[in-house]
C-alpha cells in the first residue's frame, strides 16, 4: 500500500507543477487579450491616452503616466503608437512568472472620462469591452495537463 501512495503522491506534484503552468499560460493569454483590446478601442486624439496603458508585474501598480509613443493629432499615430504599447506591454506580460500579478494601468486624470464617452465622441465602455473579451479568452482555454 506505501508504494501505491508514493505513486500518488508523484501523481500529485506533477498534476499541480501541470496545473501552475497551465494557470500562468493562461493568465498571459488573458492579460494580452485585454491589452490589445484596451489599445486598440481606446478613442485617440494626440496617441497619448492609448500609450498609457502601461503593464507591470513587479508586485506594484505603474503610477506614473508617460508621453504618446509617437505623436500626432486626430488619430494620425494611432496604429503606430498602438503597435508600442501592444509590443511592450506584451513583453511585460511574457517576463510575468507563476503567481505574480499582472496590473494594466492607465493613470491619466482623463481616461475615466474617455471611457464614459464624456471626453470624446467616439464609442465608450471600452474598458468594460475589454474585460469581457478577457473574460471569453478565459473560457475558451484548452487545460492540458499531463
Amino acid at each position: 500500500m506505501a508504494l501505491n501512495l508514493r505513486y500518488l503522491g508523484a501523481w500529485a506534484n506533477r498534476t499541480e507543477s501541470a496545473i501552475e503552468i497551465q494557470t500562468n499560460r493562461l493568465t498571459k493569454r488573458v492579460a494580452n487579450e485585454v491589452l490589445k483590446s484596451l489599445v486598440t478601442t481606446t478613442p485617440v486624439d494626440t496617441s497619448k491616452a492609448l500609450s498609457n496603458w502601461r503593464v507591470s508585474v513587479k508586485g506594484r501598480r505603474t503610477t506614473k503616466s508617460i508621453s504618446a509613443h509617437i505623436k500626432g493629432f486626430a488619430g494620425s499615430t494611432r496604429a503606430a503608437s498602438a503597435a508600442i504599447a501592444i509590443s511592450t506591454g506584451s513583453g511585460v506580460i511574457a517576463s510575468r512568472e507563476a503567481k505574480k500579478t499582472i496590473h494594466i494601468t492607465n493613470n491619466l486624470p482623463y481616461i475615466e472620462g474617455l471611457d464614459n464617452g464624456t471626453i470624446s465622441l467616439q464609442p465608450s465602455g471600452f474598458v468594460a469591452k475589454a474585460l469581457i473579451i478577457g473574460n471569453a479568452e478565459a473560457r475558451a482555454f484548452k487545460w492540458i495537463l499531463k
